[in-house]
């Protein structure tokens, strides 16, 4: 799904009463920016703190079997992409610009980020919870407790097998 067609959600700020942020869904590329973007910043913090030995070590490709989450996202990306709009107390005739962005307390802004990585992220297998149960035919998947932590996919792609030939 082409995420410019899909219409912003309007959320209420919490703790604000009378605010509320517009947000969107982030493309994948542009969470893989926001993800780009904080292993940089890390790997740079990392590197200045003496860690580049230890990194050469680590093996080649071992980062990408890390889950993406939120915490491993920059959020003033995900502010840039996702947070469109606002209103209310405080906000009424503000530009919604980053620069404006950068100056929202860190509270709100990792309220904001992680409520736009939710837009745009979603567990594997999330839409199959609430269909009969292929093993038992019992009741829906989401009746018992996964076994294993869900990976993530992100919410606009659809799964696709590609075959060697």
């Amino acid at each position: 799904m082409l995420t410019d067609k899909i219409s912003a959600t309007r959320k209420e700020v919490p703790n604000e009463p009378g605010c509320w942020f517009e947000l969107r869904q982030v493309s994948g590329d542009e969470l893989d920016e926001a993800q780009a973007r904080f292993q940089q910043r890390t790997m740079t913090m990392d590197i200045s703190q003496g860690m580049a030995q230890a990194m050469s070590n680590i093996p080649r490709g071992t980062q990408d079997n890390v889950p993406l989450t939120v915490e491993r996202c920059d959020k003033a990306t995900l502010l840039r992409y996702g947070l469109v709009g606002w209103g209310g107390p405080g906000y009424d005739g503000e530009p919604c610009n980053d620069g404006r962005k950068g100056k929202l307390d860190a509270g709100t802004r990792d309220w904001a980020a992680a409520e736009i990585f939710r837009l745009s992220y979603i567990a594997a297998g999330e839409a199959l919870r609430s269909e009969p149960s292929i093993r038992d035919g019992a009741g829906p998947i989401g009746d018992s407790e996964p076994s294993a932590a869900p990976s993530l996919t992100l919410a606009s792609s659809s799964p696709v097998e590609f075959s060697q030939r």
